[in-house]
């Protein structure tokens, strides 16, 4: 995703606060900038979870962590792009370098447990690997407010049928956008 554009983190922000956003978690979150807007904004609690290591945070206003979040609790393979914000747990041919590392990952449920977060709201971007992470949060998807995430056009179907599962409906006006062979869906309470 990179960093959004402020009128993105803005209707974000909108969208939080006219649901009562308390907590926020941002998965893939780069330098934690999205989860950083609507906090400073509306005054939730903002956590950011980045597993590259070339990420730092925008602000030390939010709770940062580093780690990869999936399906599972493992150690697992982790494609270190020479470019900040496009490492992914997916092997990709984008034209960068990249080397296989191992990193720690947790399921998203798991993580919030350890730490005794309670998400209202998600935003995930990690580079091809939403479904992992919509998977490992298990019954949190139940009790989300708000998610905002990075689909890629060939998972729209599935990512659908999970959220729609959890009872949320897709929201079709800004945040929401396409970019190409993706977008970035936000999903609220039904």
């Amino acid at each position: 995703m990179s960093r959004e554009h402020d009128d993105i983190c803005a209707a974000l922000s909108a969208l939080c606060k006219k649901a009562g956003v308390k907590t926020l978690v941002q998965v893939g979150a780069e330098d934690g900038y999205e989860a950083w807007y609507v906090q400073d904004d509306i005054g939730c609690r903002a956590i950011a979870i980045e597993a590259d290591y070339k990420c730092e945070p925008c602000s030390p206003a939010i709770e940062w962590h580093r780690l990869m979040i999936g399906r599972s609790d493992k150690r697992a393979e982790f494609n270190v792009c020479a470019i900040a914000g496009l490492s992914s747990a997916v092997p990709r041919n984008h034209g960068y370098e990249t080397r296989l590392v191992h990193r720690q990952q947790m399921r998203l449920d798991t993580f919030c447990k350890l730490y005794r977060i309670e998400p209202e709201a998600i935003i995930v971007d990690t580079e091809g690997t939403v479904i992992d992470v919509l998977v490992g949060a298990g019954d949190i998807l139940n009790t989300l407010k708000l998610a905002y995430l990075e689909v890629a056009t060939d998972n729209s179907g599935d990512v659908d049928a999970i959220m729609s599962k959890a009872g949320m409906r897709r929201h079709m006006s800004t945040p929401t956008y396409e970019s190409g062979d993706q977008a970035n869906v936000t999903w609220v309470r039904k």
